[in-house]
């Protein structure tokens, strides 16, 4: 087939649905005026495959057009002056069962109509998109490479200089400084993320405030400020009306490391007026991003950072120096954590039950529905799950053998966990068996409460009287009970349990107390062999 490339002008001249299907069309994409409705038009980008151009209405956001099927899976949003135009995407869904997970990238006539504007990045994405080719939407139009390349560029250009600035530590002991800087910064990025969260005093600009007043009263941030935030207020859970109310985090991130134990007086800058200067540049630093903290809504724009571009970053602090990696594909990581726990999961509830199941989704009865293009959804509290659950259609002893004897029950461990990469993804994939098990019993509590046992009761009743969404109680569970990680360098370590556990806070909503301390990641978490031992034991 052949196909032209879309180019600037054709953007400036977006002024109607009709114009970006023009412009689509260069690229193959056919319309079908028979499917749209309420002013829309379907474009087929694949066989069986649609994007639907939507111009949104007055006060509206793209948000509120998400697709609603695997099928017509990517929107194209207008604003209704046609100035910013939004993909968003719902994600590629390999089962029926689990979660709703979307992609937003947005751009505005202004980036080309002005020379500083990204207009060849914008043009890059959407050339890549063809007829026949709807892999494109999914791995170049999200793709967060540059986004995570020109974040840790400017992060290790940081931290190379702040190496320099470090005091208390002997110049013959480089290796403590680089630790004792990438500790540091690995606070404050935990610290801005939950911040944005309105998890400290509820107060987006807590930490700019604090810097500020401390500053103002001719004091040290650090001495004054962040040593009693990070080693008494979040990790003892000390109370001082001064810092507001904060989560208790116990330890981890925020206990001093075995560099500020060995030298006690290390610290950024050689007196308070260096100290406050350069932490006031790794807030300049820290705020000059956009921080998306909905781990549902992965937006894919310059200058914005997710959870899953976090992670990325700091799988790149832990791989720089072997290999130089910038991060490990999710459909990668995904693709061996299915393979590796979908199999066991079945094999222990065929085992228990004397059943012959194939699939996950078959044991909600959802494979017809995955079938035919999965086009309705339930809404479970803390995210959308794929697909609406017939409780008559399902054995309810298997999903009670399968969440309480065999998914509680489930042990995966990384021998070499470096940053995490492959548990993150083995979460991802023991969650959505968690929802679904949830929700099930949700439902049937709904529809037929007589036919809950006591456990099914008991345990919607913890799950309901704990804090926060069952997303959140579910990523509880799957740290407490099944993830297990090793690795000979404790660094890595440490930025494994600081993604999983900005996975939890991630679905966390306003409340510091809703935030688990970080200690409960240390016990199937360390160094070395020695964890081996305590785990046969569990």
């Amino acid at each position: 087939m052949t196909t032209q490339q879309i180019i600037a002008k054709d953007i400036e001249k977006w002024d109607s649905l009709d114009d970006i299907a023009t412009s689509l069309e260069k690229r193959g994409l056919k319309r079908h005026p028979d499917l749209g409705d309420d002013g829309r038009i379907v474009l087929e980008l694949a066989d069986g495959e649609f994007i639907e151009l939507v111009e949104a209405g007055a006060g509206k956001i793209a948000t509120d057009y998400k697709p609603g099927s695997v099928t017509r899976h990517t929107n194209l949003v207008s604003t209704d002056d046609y100035e910013t135009f939004t993909f968003i995407t719902r994600q590629r869904d390999w089962n029926a069962h689990g979660r709703i997970k979307y992609q937003q990238f947005s751009f505005d006539k202004e980036q080309f109509r002005s020379e500083t504007g990204e207009k060849n990045t914008v043009l890059q994405k959407l050339n890549e998109i063809e007829y026949g080719k709807s892999a494109a939407v999914m791995d170049d139009l999200y793709d967060t490479r540059q986004i995570v390349k020109e974040f840790y560029e400017q992060f290790e250009s940081l931290r190379t200089d702040f190496v320099k600035e470090v005091s208390g530590i002997p110049d013959d002991r480089s290796d403590a400084k680089e630790r004792y800087v990438q500790v540091l910064l690995d606070r404050m990025i935990f610290l801005y993320f939950i911040q944005e969260k309105n998890l400290l005093d509820y107060d987006a600009k807590y930490l700019h405030d604090h810097h500020e007043r401390v500053v103002n009263e001719g004091g040290d941030v650090y001495d004054d400020f962040y040593d009693p935030l990070f080693f008494d207020m979040l990790a003892k859970g000390k109370n001082d009306p001064e810092f507001g109310k904060l989560p208790y985090l116990n330890g981890g991130l925020f206990s001093k490391n075995p560099i500020e134990k060995e030298f006690e007086e290390a610290k950024l800058g050689a007196d308070a007026e260096k100290t406050n200067a350069l932490f006031g540049r790794i807030l300049d630093f820290l705020s000059d991003w956009n921080w998306n903290v909905d781990e549902r809504l992965d937006i894919v724009d310059p200058k914005n950072l997710s959870p899953a571009v976090l992670g990325h970053i700091f799988e790149q602090t832990v791989n720089q120096k072997e290999m130089g990696a910038y991060y490990t594909p999710e459909e990668v990581t995904g693709f061996m954590a299915r393979r590796a726990i979908h199999p066991y999961l079945l094999d222990q509830l065929n085992d228990a039950e004397g059943t012959n199941y194939e699939s996950i989704d078959e044991i909600f009865s959802l494979e017809a529905a995955s079938s035919v293009g999965g086009e309705s959804a339930t809404v479970a509290d803390g995210g959308e799950l794929a697909h609406e659950i017939d409780t008559g259609a399902i054995e309810q002893s298997h999903v009670e053998t399968l969440y309480f004897e065999i998914l509680r029950q489930t042990h995966v461990l990384d021998p070499a966990v470096g940053s995490g990469a492959f548990l993150l993804a083995a979460q991802g994939v023991l969650l959505d068996v968690y929802l679904q098990c949830i929700e099930y019993f949700i439902s049937k509590e709904r529809d037929e409460p007589w036919e809950l046992t006591s456990r099914i009761r008991d345990e919607i009743d913890t799950i309901q009287d704990s804090n926060g969404s069952e997303t959140l109680y579910a990523k509880r569970q799957t740290i407490l009970n099944n993830l297990y990680g090793v690795d000979i360098d404790d660094g890595a370590v440490e930025i494994c349990k600081l993604r999983l556990w900005l996975s939890m806070v991630a679905d966390i909503e306003d409340e510091p107390r809703e935030v688990q301390p970080y200690r409960i990641l240390i016990s199937t978490f360390g160094r070395g062999i020695l964890l081996l031992d305590s785990i046969a034991q569990r």
